[in-house]
């Protein structure tokens, strides 16, 4: 539940333009969006023959966040992207399921 720029990590994309992006969790509003975008990465990263795994996990946590404290943009995106910030543990104490991101549909 940290960001890619507690983690360290460069921004990259809409990051680079908008510090704030990058210091937010990216996120989705549906299991079935987040495991597409998992399945698609997959997909390229077989087509391009990488032996890379994956990085954005095998599990998909679906979150409930209540009250202050958290906040979050939503463009409205087609796929269901969004990013969301808070405390790290806090979000983590928002889990309320977690699924494999490959389980039969």
């Amino acid at each position: 539940m940290k960001s890619n720029a507690a983690r360290g990590r460069p921004p990259r994309g809409r990051e680079s333009r908008h510090p704030e992006i990058h210091r937010g969790l990216s996120v989705f509003k549906s299991y079935a969006q987040a495991a597409e975008r998992r399945r698609q990465i997959a997909a390229r990263l077989q087509e391009q023959g990488s032996d890379q795994p994956v990085k954005i996990g095998d599990y998909v946590a679906r979150l409930t966040l209540e009250g202050p404290g958290v906040g979050y943009e939503d463009r409205d995106e087609p796929d269901g992207h969004m990013t969301i910030w808070g405390d790290p543990l806090r979000l983590a104490g928002a889990v309320t399921d977690l699924s494999p991101a490959e389980r039969d549909r």
